[in-house]
């Protein structure tokens, strides 16, 4: 009986210093300067998530927000015992609303209106190798068309294959030739620019880079452009 009483006490006094040491250590780090100054200071570096815009057959991606992990901001911070906010770790918020597996509607932009994309509508090696050139010059990624899988309509139009197929469809237009000059007239209705060079004229792609970099514009993947 004494050795049943013994490891029950055994047992509730490991609880109780458990209880103890946990409660401790949360006491002092709320009394933290440094814990407090995260807390205080929290509210300027979280970011709201942005809903998608669905409507009618158009939708445009939603955008992640974060808060800070004040925990993990903490025990990084605490090696230095100074705030320092780029040591802030932050955990993500996804959009309540997204565009997530819904293919029945055109994506008709990204969620940051100077994003656009451009892809290569070109099947000759040789061209594309010095095309490359041109993008590795300029530091620009961009799409190979037969390396995507998405679906492109220059109308606000839905292939019921690619409904069928989960694939999303991006309002896109093709240009073909006087690149520079259709790019100009598209860029205020088009984000996704599918581009079809020959031998004579590939060195357009360089112009066009130019203009979209001086006009603000980011060049990204389309992965990227309707990433959430």
């Amino acid at each position: 009986m004494k050795n049943k009483f013994k490891i029950i006490l055994t047992i509730f006094l490991i609880i109780f210093s458990f209880y103890y040491t946990r409660n401790g250590i949360y006491f002092l780090k709320k009394n933290d300067k440094l814990m407090q100054e995260i807390e205080n200071k929290k509210n300027i570096y979280n970011k709201n998530s942005t809903n998608a815009i669905i409507t009618n057959n158009i939708m445009i991606p939603g955008k992640k927000g974060y808060i800070v992990d004040i925990d993990k901001s903490y025990k990084k911070m605490k090696k230095l015992n100074i705030f320092n906010e780029s040591l802030l770790v932050y955990d993500e918020i996804s959009p309540i609303k997204s565009i997530n597996n819904i293919y029945d509607k055109v994506i008709i932009r990204g969620n940051d209106i100077n994003n656009i994309s451009i892809i290569l509508n070109i099947n000759d090696k040789n061209l594309l190798t010095k095309l490359n050139n041109i993008l590795i010059n300029n530091n620009v990624q961009i799409d190979i068309m037969n390396n995507i899988n998405y679906c492109f309509t220059e109308e606000i139009k839905i292939d019921n294959k690619c409904n069928s197929n989960h694939q999303y469809t991006l309002l896109a237009i093709n240009i073909n030739n006087y690149h520079l000059t259709n790019t100009k007239k598209s860029i205020n209705k088009y984000k996704v620019f599918i581009y079809t060079f020959n031998q004579n004229n590939y060195n357009d792609l360089n112009l066009i880079i130019k203009y979209f970099k001086n006009n603000n514009y980011n060049i990204v993947t389309i992965d990227k452009l309707i990433e959430e």
